[in-house]
């Protein structure tokens, strides 16, 4: 196989700091990823962020196991390598870093980005072998073997306060950059399966997400079951699967409200509910920068959120959404009702939603990774000349 020919490899001739399309040089990227699978925050950033840098004139490759995207990846001029993840045993891991080695040694890589704990751990070991700086971006905090992006050469959180909250348990300052999501712009729907079309029943609130416990469903479905007493009129649409549906089912019956909320699993296009619904709301406990908020910013609907993790950094401190505590079923309430008993607050809430939301855009994230890429290249390119004295001295 000639590598040169496959991989035009191009040249580099200044690092900036500027995160401009026109004034960032052309790179060689690598992604690395667990799977390319639809559903999952942490594939879609990284999905569409490969694509968008296509866009802008880097060369791109993905290595993952497979999924949706794959043809996606393929069709928008992406380097795809299938790199399977997730089997247990010595010689199968062996085996995924053996091939990550062979196609980072093929394509010759600029940059490593890795999306995940396992891309980190492959990733460390490939910048041994190419010298490429690997960039992590750590996408769910909350998860205790997120201790391992600190491998990266530059490490991302994808919040101000995913920030502080990464510093805090010990990742160095000096190496944690902050890039948030952006969702708009994104040519993801296009590689899916087209949803069956679906007409809410309206004045609705609408929530889109898995159903796990650290999403706070059952708090939203109780404030609610609370707010919807007086306001009778009202529908709850929960978009989204879980572990969680049957109990979060059965609350509805103990409630009395299973006509009035519904469950309707996962969908590849929930923007297009969106645009129905009259009120979103995400109760998570733990939210690091959640990309269905970005998708409701985007889609102009009224927000109603908890206040943790990048969600107030998203809704602007609260003027583009009502944020409420965690866990806090009165207030969660309080919020929804007032919304629901007043139509002009709704409209003022969706006015101030969608104002500025184009900057939760997939170009401006991938403008912003650009910027963290010439960083952690100059720091190498600062790198070598202390080394080079050093070996000098030596001999």
């Amino acid at each position: 196989m000639n590598i040169t020919t496959q991989f035009p490899r191009p040249k580099i001739d200044h690092i900036t700091n500027a995160p401009a399309k026109s004034t960032c040089p052309n790179m060689r990227i690598l992604h690395l990823a667990n799977h390319c699978r639809a559903g999952n925050g942490n594939v879609h950033v990284a999905i569409d962020l490969a694509c968008q840098q296509v866009e802008t004139g880097h060369e791109v490759a993905f290595a993952s196991g497979d999924g949706e995207y794959v043809n996606l990846l393929r069709d928008r001029g992406v380097h795809y390598r299938n790199l399977p993840h997730g089997r247990i045993g010595v010689a199968s891991n062996v085996r995924t870093l053996t091939q990550a080695l062979l196609f980072c040694r093929e394509f010759k890589p600029d940059i490593i980005h890795a999306h995940m704990m396992a891309g980190a751990a492959i990733g460390a070991v490939c910048r041994l072998m190419c010298g490429a700086p690997l960039i992590t971006t750590v996408h769910n905090s909350f998860d205790p073997h997120s201790i391992l992006m600190r491998l990266g050469s530059r490490i991302v959180a994808v919040s101000a306060a995913e920030r502080a909250a990464l510093c805090a348990r010990g990742f160095p300052e000096t190496k944690v950059d902050v890039v948030l999501n952006g969702t708009k712009g994104s040519l993801r729907e296009s590689a899916l399966t087209r949803d069956q079309d679906t007409v809410l029943i309206r004045p609705c609130v609408l929530t889109a997400a898995g159903l796990h416990q650290r999403k706070g469903i059952d708090v939203l479905i109780r404030a609610f079951s609370d707010a919807a007493t007086t306001n009778p009129t009202w529908h709850l649409y929960i978009v989204g699967d879980g572990p969680e549906r049957t109990s979060l089912q059965n609350l509805t019956l103990e409630l009395g409200i299973s006509d009035r909320v519904h469950f309707l699993g996962f969908r590849n296009q929930p923007q297009k509910l969106m645009q129905q619904a009259d009120i979103f709301s995400l109760t998570s406990y733990a939210e690091p920068c959640s990309l269905v908020l970005c998708e409701a910013r985007n889609a102009g609907c009224a927000i109603v959120a908890t206040a943790v993790g990048g969600t107030p950094e998203i809704l602007n401190s609260g003027a583009a959404g009502r944020l409420v505590p965690p866990g806090d079923v009165p207030q969660l309430s309080l919020a929804l009702g007032e919304l629901m008993r007043h139509r002009d607050k709704i409209n003022k809430f969706r006015a101030s939603s969608a104002r500025d939301s184009k900057f939760f855009c997939v170009e401006r994230m991938t403008d912003d990774y650009g910027t963290v890429y010439n960083r952690a290249l100059r720091s190498r390119a600062s790198a070598r000349p202390n080394l080079t004295a050093s070996h000098t001295q030596q001999e």
